[in-house]
């Protein structure tokens, strides 16, 4: 028998687990956000408010924030994995989360997925909570009535930035989805 013949050929299992990744990402937003909630409650230094769901902030100023409503975006185009711009013009980066760099191997499937996640949505909702400059604001974002950070952070395409995401970043590691796989 040739040496070659017995050597199992590596690269299916590859194609495999790209093609299931791919099947993944066409799945419904609200397929991906329905498995995992937050039921933790934050450390005494982060700031709550209710708004028909928890919303929390680094500082009690955040918290004031809370009060300017949240407005209808239309998405025109991905930035990159936590950030999109509207057909205003505005981009939009999303706040409590941040996606790994262009070199990472998630980034494209995060990318990608956060892409159709906004073309594929009915409704999109954004509060602003910090201005980063004239045109770019860090907002807390609600895609057909689910937190979007949240989504990301839970399927492992983006890492909690700050304390609101933590609880679901944990989970992510845990069952170790997406850029926590090892």
């Amino acid at each position: 028998m040739d040496a070659d013949a017995r050597t199992p050929d590596r690269g299916n299992g590859s194609l495999i687990r790209v093609v299931v990744f791919i099947l993944l990402l066409s799945l419904p937003a609200t397929t991906l956000a329905k498995e995992t909630t937050t039921t933790a409650e934050p450390p005494p230094q982060v700031f709550c408010t209710e708004t028909g769901q928890k919303v929390c902030f680094d500082n009690p100023e955040g918290a004031i924030e809370l009060s300017i409503a949240y407005g209808a975006y239309e998405f025109e185009s991905i930035v990159d994995g936590d950030s999109f711009k509207t057909t205003d013009g505005t981009t939009i980066h999303l706040w409590g989360v941040r996606a790994p760099d262009k070199d990472h191997p998630a980034s494209w499937a995060g990318r990608t997925l956060f892409e159709n996640m906004l073309k594929n949505s009915d409704e999109i909702a954004c509060k602003l909570v910090d201005f980063i400059s004239e045109e770019e604001a860090a907002m807390h974002c609600i895609l057909d009535g689910l937190d979007l950070g949240s989504m990301l952070v839970q399927i492992g395409v983006a890492e909690a930035d700050g304390q609101l995401y933590h609880h679901e970043q944990e989970i992510a590691q845990q069952k170790a989805i997406g850029m926590w796989k090892h």
